[in-house]
Order: structure tokens, then C-alpha cells, then sequence
């Protein structure tokens, strides 16, 4: 197949060019290795017409995902519903979700357990302000998510390697649930869960996924993939 008709070829030219030679053969494994995925050339494409690394390395969050749900037993599929739907679709255990995969871009966050919603004084004016608008971003890209995902049972998965902290994640999906309970927001009540991890940057010594329940109460399977997914190393 030549070139010009080939995503995958064409994909890792733009990385070449966009990255150079010196992380080439990591994303030359990535790729090889969803080659088998339904869909895969959908985002071989998009890597090939990507301007930027910040774009590509959102499509890379996807593959990671896509990888590691494919460790731990589940059929996966890109694109299920095609270019403008849902990243991923993941099946096992007699159920699937739909999945959207979002990459934090240009964060810096606190630990501070604080909610959108808090207005405690005690808190350092800088301090909280920087925690607010973390947690803000985090929300307002999960939202976003779900209006993607529509009335399916669905997964929101965070990819971090901009030094995104679990808490932070954490409390902004304990907002989206207070504001789904309180009919502050339309949104369907079918995702299950939300997905925060990285294989590069972690919080937490000994762990690099956190899942944050979104569903009252979680039935199986989806709390055995919770901790399956907490599980990965």
C-alpha cells in the first residue's frame, strides 16, 4: 500500500516531523499495537492531520486507554459512532460503555479539598482561587464529555500528564453529581464512572488510576471494573 493511501505511514510522518527522531520508536509501538482495533485508521488519520503535539497527544490519551482497557479483557472499538461521537467503545463482562477520553491541557492545581461550590473563608485567597479554577476545567471538560456521550452508559476518562492531581479530579466529579441530584444539569444519569490516570505522571506512589463513582447504586459490572481498572500497574 503506498504512502499517500496508508494512515498509519501518513500518521507517523506528522509525528516525525511535528517530534523528530527521538521519540519515534515509542510512538511507532503505540500505533502497531491498536493496528487490529475497529476503526484504528479513523485515528491514524487524525494523528496525520494534526497541526500541533498538543493535538496529537491527545489522540495518544485515547490509544493509552484503548491499550490498557485491551489488558485488562475488554473488546474495544474507536470512533463507535463515528468521528464526532464517543472516543472508545468497551465491552466485557456481558455489558459495554461508551467512552470519552479527555487530556488536561496547561493545569496547575493544589491539593486543596474544596468544591466549586465552596465559599469556606479559611481558606488562603491564592490558594483557593488556583484549586477553584483547576477543579472549574476539570467540570467544564467533563460536561462537555457528556454531552457526546448522550443517554448511554458511559465513562468519562481523564489522561493526565500536566501534573493534574486524583483530588482535584475528584472533587470535580463530586460537583457534576451534586448538580445532576439538584436539576442544576440536563445530562444523562448513565455514566457509570470517571476515569483519571497516567502511565507517566502519578500523584500517588502506589497507584495511577483512580475511578470516581458517578452511578447510586453501582451495580455489576462496572464495580468490578473499578477495581480492576484501580489495579493497574
Amino acid at each position: 500500500m503506498s504512502q499517500s493511501n496508508d494512515p498509519w505511514k501518513k500518521a507517523i510522518t506528522n509525528i516525525l516531523e511535528l517530534y523528530g527522531d527521538d521519540t519515534i520508536k515509542e510512538w511507532v509501538a503505540c500505533l502497531d499495537r491498536v493496528k487490529n482495533v475497529p476503526n484504528a485508521r479513523q485515528v491514524y488519520a487524525h494523528i496525520a492531520s494534526a497541526r500541533d503535539k498538543e493535538t496529537i497527544e491527545d489522540y495518544l490519551a485515547e490509544i493509552h486507554y484503548a491499550l490498557i482497557f485491551n489488558s485488562l479483557g475488554f473488546g474495544i472499538s474507536f470512533e463507535p459512532k463515528g468521528a464526532k461521537g464517543p472516543d472508545l467503545e468497551i465491552a466485557r463482562d456481558g455489558n459495554c460503555a461508551l467512552v470519552e477520553v479527555k487530556r488536561i491541557r496547561d493545569i496547575n492545581t493544589w491539593v486543596e479539598e474544596v468544591s466549586i461550590h465552596d465559599n469556606d473563608p479559611r481558606l488562603l485567597p491564592e490558594l483557593k482561587e488556583d484549586t477553584l479554577k483547576a477543579i472549574k476545567k476539570i467540570y467544564d471538560k467533563v460536561v462537555d464529555s457528556l454531552d457526546q456521550l448522550g443517554d448511554n452508559t458511559s465513562i468519562v476518562a481523564i489522561w493526565n500528564n500536566e501534573g493534574v492531581d486524583d483530588i482535584n479530579v475528584e472533587q470535580a466529579f463530586n460537583d457534576i453529581n451534586d448538580d445532576m441530584m439538584n436539576g442544576k444539569t440536563s445530562h444523562s444519569n448513565k455514566l457509570q464512572f470517571g476515569l483519571f490516570g497516567s502511565l507517566t505522571y502519578y500523584p500517588r506512589p502506589d497507584k495511577r488510576f483512580f475511578c470516581f463513582q458517578a452511578s447510586e447504586p453501582l451495580e455489576s459490572p462496572f464495580n468490578s471494573w473499578i477495581k480492576d481498572i484501580e489495579g493497574f500497574r
